[in-house]
């Protein structure tokens, strides 16, 4: 009898293995719980580059937004595998992408718990809050990016490493180093003066983003030299 081939689903242990997310969200909708009916009638709920609030909001919608954010995309996550020509792939990193399914609606989280703990006056600036959980994020993702298999939906997807198992392969190793030392330089840029974090932060970010891409197209090229 043929062994039968492992593809991505969508089942109870793959849910249950995903508990940390559940419960970072449960202690979320607590804190917001009991911080709501202390939240003011308007609050801050979106920050300029210079780290001031030029948009606001009421209570519903700064203890609801992100919350359902977070759980939709986490569900979006759940079922986008399904619909990947290379859903097999997932085989050689389901255990990898269980993590970002979780660590990266829990980003939102972490964004809604600061702009909580802005909303009650207390002493955190959600701006620096955001660009310190986003750097943990990206060091996440540039420790795993190696072990990333070629697919659709997660990883550099330019035209040359989806053309290219080889370079796909290549470029996801090199853009692993790359993450992981931009990563940590984009969390300091929070010592920065705060009208500066962002600009400063969205050029480390550019230059992850670029640098991998640049480097696919090299590597294109010198395979089918």
């Amino acid at each position: 009898m043929a062994m039968k081939e492992f593809t991505y689903r969508v089942d109870r242990l793959t849910v249950a293995g995903d508990w940390p997310f559940f419960a970072f969200l449960l202690a979320t909708i607590a804190v917001t719980a009991w911080a709501f009916p202390r939240l003011p009638d308007q609050a801050a709920v979106h920050f300029d580059a210079a780290g001031t609030a030029d948009r606001f909001a009421g209570p519903w919608f700064l203890a609801l937004w992100w919350p359902i954010f977070a759980t939709g995309l986490y569900l979006l996550l759940l079922v986008l595998p399904l619909a990947d020509p290379r859903r097999a792939n997932y085989a050689s990193f389901g255990r990898i992408y269980g993590y970002l399914r979780q660590a990266t609606p829990a980003f939102l989280l972490v964004i809604h718990l600061a702009q909580l703990a802005d909303a009650l006056g207390m002493p955190i600036s959600p701006l620096s809050v955001a660009l310190v959980a986003m750097s943990a994020l990206f060091l996440l993702l540039g420790l795993v990016m190696d072990r990333f298999r070629y697919n659709y939906f997660v990883g550099f997807r330019t035209p040359w490493t989806l053309a290219s198992e080889e370079v796909w392969n290549r470029t996801h190793a090199f853009g692993s180093r790359v993450w992981v030392a931009l990563s940590l330089l984009n969390a300091l840029v929070v010592l920065l003066p705060l009208h500066l974090q962002l600009w400063a932060s969205m050029g480390v970010i550019a230059v992850m983003v670029v640098v991998p891409v640049v480097y696919s197209h090299l590597v294109f090229r010198q395979v089918n030299a």
